[in-house]
Parts: C-alpha cells; structure tokens; sequence
C-alpha cells in the first residue's frame, strides 16, 4: 500500500486561495496579519479538515522561536515540586506556552552537557525548579546556559531572575504563630546538604532573635544524614526514618521543646509519627509545624499545620518572567541578575499545633 502523502502549509494555502506566508501567520497565531476574519477562520477549519499540522522544526528555523519552554526539576516524584509542575502547566495554558519538563543530572559535567544538548533543540529558555544537589549553582558556575531561564523556588539567596516565596516572612510567620500560643523553646528540623534549608535555618535563628526568644543549639537538628538523592531507591526511606529519629532524640531530651518547626512538611509528617511511636502526643505534648502545604498535610492525623507557599502566583509570575525575557531583542545578564519576583506566602492552621501545657 503506497504511503499517504503528508498535507503540507502549501496545500492549505491552495485550497483556501491564499498565500503560503499568510497561512504560516495565521497558524502560528500572529494577529497581525492581514487577513479577514472569514478567511481566518478558513484557515483553521481547512488545515483541521486536511489534518496538517505544522513542522516545529521548520518554524523554529525561520522564526528561532518554538512556544517551548524547559523545566528543569529535580525532583519528580515528590509532592510540592509535583505540585509546583502542575501549577507551572497550568499558567502555561493560560499564557499559550507549551512547557517540557527533564531531571537534572547529577554530575558536573554531566549537567553542562545536558544543558547544551537542550540548548540546541526545541526549547525558548528554561524554568529551574528548586537547587537541590546546586544543580543550579552549577549550571551558573559552569556558564554553560545561553538561553533566558528563570530560577523559581530556588531560595531568596540565588541571582534572579528568580521567582520565590518570601522565606524570610514565611519563617517569622512560624516563629510569630507558635510565640503567640505561648511557645519559647522552639526547635528545627533542617537538613544542611539543600542550600535552601540552610537559608531557612539562618531565617529561623533571626525570627528567634528579633524576637527576643533563646536560641538554644541543642534544639536545631541538623538532619544531614538524610540525603537527597531522589534517583535512589532507597530515598523516600531515609527521607522518612531519618527525621523520625531526630524527633525522638529532641523529645527525649531533659528539658525538651514544646514546639518543632520543620522545613519541609514531609520532614513534619515524619516528626509526628516517630513521636507517636514513642508515646508523645502531638499537639497535647508538643506542637509541630511545617512549610510548604503539600498534599500530605492533610492526609496524616493531626492535619498539620503549616506554611503555604503562593503556588499558583509563583507559577503565573514564573511564566510571565521568562516569556517577557524572550521578548527583548538581547539579554544584559548583569540586569536579569536584579530581578526577583518576592511572592509573600500565608500560615493554614490545622491540628498540629496548640498551647504548651505546663510540665
């Protein structure tokens, strides 16, 4: 059986009675040209009818522009970067952008290949979610990203262009929350090896500070044996039993918290089941707190109460950065340097969380 021709942008064009530029136009959604909106609308039903569709690789040759952007997660099985990606594809949809989305490699020099190879495909500029592993630190040692991208929920500390939740004001409304319902020692639960829970660890130490409230080492726990490595088999156990642990030694301390604050709310889901493994009731005996708003906040008893991160406004401002960046005939990367899109975020009260009873 002789295989069926291709419809080509020259056979819409001939059947509609137009010129080929003028279909390209139209088809790829430029306003501009100068057609009525009968022959416009032609256009669409003809190429639908004749089942044309455009050759990407063509129309990126001739315009250097595909409406593809890249996202670059390390993370894809976890729940907020999960969640963010979503969010991402959403304001995507509404701004008619398609997005892609690819890992990051671990090495070095395995990232700067990967970004280069992706550099000369189909992708406009690049999202960078989060800086786990500092991948990101990476790419932007290294110099090897050409294209315009977009740091988003990679920490206040990162050059911009960056779009982030105010961690700064994401902290303090923690610490505020628990001082208010009578908390002092307050604990944290962070993990070093993420250059993004050590910003936290610097913004709770403040919050605590302009506070006038004790800042004792014993009661920030550093929980840096539980790596992040989300490639591994093994992560999600580590990433579980680890915090669990660390739980148990603040609480079997001789004078232990009333309140852990934890930066991630999976390390917070964690926390609440190691202390109901060892008898201690969470909120009676001791309150606990998370960042983020993930899924599983709501999914574990106490719902726990936590720090929400604007996801949908990160992803809307996310998208509109990095299009408006495409839109400029050249990229001065000292200027893109000072933007940063600073989201504040919001505290949901839940279950988890209550006055410290007296000992």
């Amino acid at each position: 059986m002789a295989k069926k021709r291709k419809v080509t942008i020259t056979d819409v064009a001939r059947e509609v009675g137009v010129s080929i530029g003028i279909v390209s136009r139209v088809l790829n959604g430029d306003e501009s040209a100068r057609v009525s909106p009968e022959t416009r609308q032609r256009i669409f039903e003809i190429a639908e009818k004749r089942g044309y569709s455009a050759n990407l690789f063509a129309a990126a040759l001739r315009t250097e522009r595909t409406g593809i952007i890249g996202v670059i997660s390390p993370n894809l099985s976890g729940t907020f970067l999960g969640s963010l990606t979503m969010a991402l594809q959403r304001a995507a949809d509404a701004q008619g952008v398609e997005l892609l989305v690819a890992l990051p490699k671990v090495d070095s020099h395995e990232i700067a290949s990967q970004i280069q190879w992706m550099q000369t495909t189909l992708f406009d500029g690049f999202l960078l979610l989060s800086n786990t592993l500092d991948y990101q630190d990476t790419i932007r040692r290294l110099q090897v990203i050409e294209k315009p991208y977009v740091s988003v929920c990679a920490g206040m500390h990162m050059d911009g262009p960056l779009v982030n939740a105010d961690d700064v004001v994401a902290l303090g409304l923690a610490v505020d929350y628990l001082v208010n319902l009578g908390h002092r020692r307050i604990a944290l639960l962070y993990n070093s090896n993420w250059p993004l829970e050590r910003d936290y660890r610097r913004y709770f130490l403040q919050a605590m500070e302009a506070r006038q409230l004790p800042v004792i080492p014993g009661l920030s726990i550093d929980i840096n044996d539980a790596l992040y490595t989300p490639r591994s088999p093994h992560f999600q156990d580590t990433w579980t039993v680890n915090p669990m642990k660390a739980a148990k030694r603040l609480m079997q301390q001789p004078d232990p918290p009333t309140a852990i604050l934890c930066s991630n709310d999976g390390f917070a889901i964690a926390c609440i089941k190691g202390l109901m493994q060892i008898g201690v009731n969470v909120p009676r005996d001791v309150s606990v707190i998370g960042y983020n708003d993930e899924l599983i906040s709501t999914l574990f008893y106490p719902e726990l109460t936590t720090i929400r991160q604007p996801l949908e406004e990160i992803a809307a401002n996310s998208i509109e950065l990095v299009r408006t960046i495409l839109s400029q005939e050249k990229f001065d990367r000292s200027r893109l340097a000072a933007i940063r899109r600073i989201i504040p975020p919001t505290l949901v009260e839940r279950g988890s969380c209550a006055p410290p009873r007296a000992r």
